[in-house]
Parts: C-alpha cells; structure tokens; sequence
C-alpha cells in the first residue's frame, strides 16, 4: 500500500489534535455544518416538488435538484452518524502517538 502524503497526513493528524482538545467547540461546528446542508436539502426537496408539481420547469431540472437535495440529506446524514460516532471514537486514539508522529513529520 503506498504511504500517505506526509502534508496531508499532517493536516488529518492536526485536525484530530484539534477536535480531541476542544470537543465541545468541534461539537458546535458539526452541528451548525450538518444543520445548514440539511437545511439547503430540505427547501431543495420542496422546491423541486413544487418546480415538478406545477409543472414550472422541464423534468431534467427538477430531477437535478431533486438529485442535488438528495445528495446535501445523505451528506447530512453522513455527519449526524459522524458525529454521533466520535465520542466512541476517541478513546480509541492515542494522543502521544499523534503528536509523536507529527514531531516526525515536521513538513
């Protein structure tokens, strides 16, 4: 298997220092993400409904926002699992070995 690129390695590793040390903050930032893209999911949801109900626009641009939509809910969704997942996650993951590893990496 081919070694990751250590710039982006540092950057996952930094983001993982970053939320173990303030969770509570990392915790408001998923919400407010996962709140918004449900959000613009949502109306787009409604809109292409409406776009296809009325019969205002052609089939092709109420199945790309409907397509759209249903791609910003699943991605929603994605987070909400992600988020919810963390917790368990973090006591799986030991911080001296991160650092440890981006002591090495130095990039």
């Amino acid at each position: 298997m081919n070694d990751p690129d250590p710039v982006y390695e540092k950057k996952v590793l930094l983001d993982i220092v970053e939320q173990m040390d303030d969770p509570e903050l990392t915790g408001r930032k998923q919400t407010a993400l996962r709140r918004i893209i449900l959000g613009i999911g949502w109306i787009g949801s409604v809109v292409a409904f409406f776009l296809g109900i009325n019969k205002l626009a052609d089939s092709i641009v109420v199945a790309f926002v409907a397509s759209i939509s249903g791609a910003a809910i699943g991605f929603g969704l994605y987070l909400r699992f992600a988020q919810k997942q963390w917790p368990i996650t973090t006591k799986h993951v030991d911080m001296d070995s991160v650092r440890n590893r981006l002591n090495e990496l130095d990039v």
